[in-house]
């Protein structure tokens, strides 16, 4: 960041560009408050006006609206059809807007000598460029002209683009821009003819194309913002509105803005079901369920396969094979939560081919990277699941959303094998992306949740404090049960090593009314926390019992590293309990639990752990 200008400095940068009196400098000083663009725009003032005897505007704009009143009349208009276009702008787009201009270059070239404008590389071929010498100029144009001359000119302007289609890659975000423009203008002014709503149902299917792709890409970002314009640029009663409620009530989900997305997504299937659109009450469902299993513990996985049973019975009679396989990877998600996660890969497998087979590349990988995560928490050796993860990376862009969840399941697995720094730096890429890509969900859970472990990992608990308490923060407030119940057991073992475990004594008491009898990960997690409360508490034996019951929860799931850790937790109750031997049988087990996995690390950790216990 650039400080502002001192006062000498101030004044050292008047004199360089022009000789005035010592009062006007003063002035010019003051105003500025070391702001060199005012500075420079004063200077240039003074000597358009030829007299130092000029007031000194109060604010930036003030004075670069004085310095463009000081144009003629030609050169202004050039340089406001020039600011429809934007910061930079191309000669024929303003020839376009003024046909009648005969003296345009000379214009220009006037512009550029007064430092409001420069030469620019053209986006088009046999075009010239120029760029606004700064975006206040420029918003100082466009900001002078009336609303009915701007709609008239981003109409135009729109027309002149239609031209040049072949030479720009982002042609229709940029069309659905200024048509945009052109209709919000007309609606400003009260001027809604059949003309104006034309304008605004291009626009609209436009910036929906362009927000769609955005969203298939993982720039979710991006596509809930264009899908908001496209829906905002349509009449309530618009059908052609409808179809596209499901997209955004997905990308608020991914967002975690999931009461608007709930808000939505109710919305898409009641007007689905009045107006006959099987697939977008289908495309709802299947976000609608993701939503209800996370947020409403009342949700069953039975209540859940009967809704996504429904939307695959709805993609079916539409002929539609890319939403059947969308539906077929939510349902696949229920197994793997339920702790069987080969199970779920079959159904992954399943889903990514229905995908491939409709040429969607954005729904297949949303089942390979699904199954990947499976294979993580699964029985498969760590090597078969880096394997997987090379293979599905091959399928990417390299900024998407399966990027990003490659990245966080690489980062697992060589924290797996005791690799600390690979395992930071994917973590560090994959919050970095997820950021990038607006999926705040992500950051919040398997990214922190990762993040954490690798601090327990290099015995630092006051990060994995930092990290897991911002987590559990942001799921509270969303209303993230589903994901809160596996998060706050990570942030309370931060808590217990650091002594201070009752200051979520009460949450994790509140917490186990969030749990569903199938969220197995989330039961064996609960456990686990209060078995920690209970032993710092020296209630030795209830949190023996307590994460005995984790132990029978976790083996009724495939996820071997999750039962070697509970065994871990036993060991060090054991060995509180003056129960040694019985500790280092529990350690036997969870080692060979890791080795069956692969995951030398976790096993080289234990080994020392052993080690210690035998010396003592």
């Amino acid at each position: 960041l650039l400080e502002p200008l001192d006062p000498s400095e101030s004044a050292e940068m008047v004199a360089s560009l022009a000789i005035v009196d010592d009062g006007l400098r003063a002035r010019i000083c003051d105003a500025s408050e070391g702001n060199p663009l005012f500075v420079e725009q004063m200077v240039a003032l003074v000597k358009e006006s030829g007299t130092t005897d000029v007031s000194v505007p109060p604010t930036i704009s003030a004075l670069l609206t004085a310095r463009l009143e000081q144009l003629d009349d030609e050169e202004r208009s050039v340089l406001e059809r020039g600011a429809v276009e934007g910061r930079i702008f191309h000669r024929g787009a303003v020839q376009a807007l003024g046909p009648d201009e005969d003296r345009l270059v000379s214009r220009l070239t006037s512009l550029v000598r007064k430092e409001l404008l420069r030469p620019d590389k053209a986006m088009f071929a046999d075009e010239d460029a120029f760029r606004f010498r700064h975006l206040l100029i420029r918003d100082a144009a466009y900001d002078a002209m009336p609303k009915a001359v701007r709609a008239e000119l981003h109409e135009r302007f729109a027309e002149w683009l239609r031209s040049h289609q072949d030479a720009l890659v982002e042609w229709a975000e940029v069309l659905g821009y200024h048509l945009e423009q052109a209709y919000r203008y007309r609606a400003e002014l009260g001027a809604v003819d059949d003309a104006a709503v034309a304008l605004g149902r291009e626009a609209s299917g436009l910036l929906a194309m362009v927000g769609r792709r955005a969203v298939d890409r993982g720039d979710v970002s991006a596509g809930t913002k264009l899908l908001e314009r496209a829906i905002g640029l349509l009449a309530a009663d618009d059908v052609d509105r409808i179809p596209l409620l499901p997209r955004l009530g997905f990308a608020l989900v991914v967002r975690a803005q999931w009461e608007t997305a709930a808000s939505v997504l109710a919305e898409a299937i009641q007007l689905g079901e009045v107006h006959g659109l099987p697939d977008v009450v289908a495309d709802a469902i299947c976000s609608r369920v993701f939503v209800d299993l996370h947020t409403d513990p009342g949700m069953t996985h039975a209540r859940a396969e009967k809704e996504l049973d429904r939307a695959m019975q709805l993609y079916r009679q539409v002929g539609d094979e890319r939403g059947l396989a969308r539906a077929m990877t939510e349902a696949g998600r229920l197994p793997f939560w339920r702790g069987e996660t080969q199970r779920s890969v079959e159904q992954m497998e399943l889903a990514a081919a229905y995908a491939r087979a409709a040429g969607d590349r954005a729904q297949e990988l949303a089942a390979l990277t699904t199954l990947v995560t499976a294979m993580v928490d699964g029985p498969a050796p760590v090597v078969t699941a880096l394997a997987r993860i090379e293979e599905t990376a091959r399928l990417t862009t390299g900024a998407s959303h399966a990027d990003m969840a490659l990245l966080r399941c690489r980062a697992e697995l060589e924290l797996a094998l005791g690799h600390y720094e690979a395992a930071t730096g994917f973590a560090d890429a994959a919050e970095a992306l997820a950021t990038d890509l607006g999926e705040t969900l992500a950051v919040h859970t398997g990214i922190a949740r990762v993040r954490a472990r690798l601090a327990f990992a290099m015995d630092d608990p006051l990060t994995a404090e930092r990290v897991m308490r911002a987590a559990c923060d942001a799921l509270y407030a969303i209303g993230d049960f589903g994901h809160l119940v596996s998060s706050l057991p990570v942030l309370t073992e931060a808590l217990y090593a650091l002594g201070r475990i009752d200051e979520v004594a009460d949450d994790i008491d509140r917490a186990f009314g969030f749990l569903t009898d199938e969220d197995l990960d989330g039961q064996v997690s609960m456990r686990r926390a209060r078995s920690w409360l209970l032993a710092c508490r020296g209630q030795l034996e209830e949190a023996e019992g307590v994460v005995r019951e984790a132990l029978a929860y976790a083996e009724r799931t495939d996820y071997l590293m999750l039962q070697a850790e509970v065994l871990a937790d036993l060991a060090d109750l054991l060995v509180l309990m003056s129960r040694p031997d019985q500790a280092a049988t529990a350690l036997e087990s969870a080692i060979a639990l890791h080795e069956r996995k692969g995951a030398t690390g976790y096993a080289e950790r234990i080994r020392a752990r052993r080690a210690g216990l035998r010396r003592n």
